[in-house]
């Protein structure tokens, strides 16, 4: 089994990259490919350290929301990348708020076992938890619940013509933290012809995906206030200064509208669930307890320095 490769964009996700190196690390990946689209906040130290140990490839874009090219133009570089540098057999392609999470901590072994080039994993939600007698998030490596049956749900925000009725219409839905995400893929980077955002072309046109039953995706969408509000305002400058150019995705949609509208804080009270809410979800099945993934994170948490 040739290496597996992780590639990934990245903009202002210091709070989480560190721990998405080690964990990724800890499960046989090989390799990472990164684009950083412009990092203020310490992301870029944490990357750097990481260049000359010959398992991490970094690009320095100056500022993803105005790049030539457009939307996600970079992430079929990354992928040349992968397998013109480290020969990858696999490319995982993802956020660093995306945990993926293998059968076995293996990734190499579980992906040799794959009856096609493509793979889809399935992306699941993970809920932020709340300090005791508080409205802040814990640390996000403490979050032990996942939206394992999640709830299919839409609604247009942009036919809302004021704050109030945007906060009515959103407030009319359950928590979006509940709601279904797209899957990401896993491919040989011969099965891919080009990548339009998240999706890929493949190279074949009856090229079969395999869609995982065993492994998925952590997604770790929410984890703070600050970090909630900083992701809202990126979201909002990238679709300004890109109006009429691309197709956004109903999440950066949403986060826009609110973030315009001074809705981020009362959206992020939401996302964390009262333990009643918790509770009915947790009966219902929308929600189970995954306590093993906040174990692996805690375990492999990287050191200070």
């Amino acid at each position: 089994m040739g290496p597996v490769v992780l590639c990934f964009g990245v903009v202002d996700e210091a709070d989480i990259i560190a721990d998405f190196i080690a964990y990724h690390r800890g499960i046989g990946i090989d390799a990472f490919v990164v684009a950083d689209l412009g990092s203020t906040d310490g992301t870029l130290d944490i990357l750097r350290r990481h260049v000359g140990k010959g398992w991490l490839h970094l690009t320095e874009l100056a500022d993803a929301a105005a790049e030539a090219g457009g939307h996600h133009s970079w992430l079929g570089s990354l992928v040349a990348t992968a397998r013109e540098r480290y020969h990858a057999e696999w490319c995982l392609l993802g956020d660093p708020d995306e945990f993926w999470v293998m059968p076995g901590d293996n990734a190499a072994a579980h992906l040799a076992t794959a009856p096609s080039p493509i793979v889809v994993f399935p992306r699941f939600n993970i809920v932020p938890r709340r300090e005791t007698g508080s409205d802040r998030a814990t640390d996000f490596r403490s979050f032990d619940l996942i939206v394992r049956r999640p709830l299919q749900f839409v609604y247009d925000l942009n036919r809302c013509t004021t704050a109030a009725e945007i906060r009515e219409l959103a407030s009319g839905h359950p928590p979006d933290i509940l709601r279904f995400v797209a899957p990401k893929l896993a491919a040989r980077p011969e099965a891919i012809a080009s990548i339009d955002g998240i999706n890929v072309i493949a190279s074949q046109p009856d090229t079969l995906r395999h869609v995982e039953q065993s492994g998925y995706i952590a997604h770790y969408q929410t984890r703070s206030l600050a970090q909630w509000r900083e992701k809202a305002r990126r979201v909002t400058r990238y679709a300004d200064i890109n109006a009429g150019k691309f197709r956004f995705g109903r999440t950066w949609i949403r986060l826009a509208v609110l973030y315009r509208n001074g809705l981020i804080d009362a959206d992020f009270a939401r996302e964390m669930l009262a333990e009643e809410e918790i509770a009915w979800y947790l009966r219902r099945g929308v929600i189970e307890p995954e306590p093993s993934l906040a174990q692996r994170l805690a375990a492999r948490a990287p050191r200070a320095g």
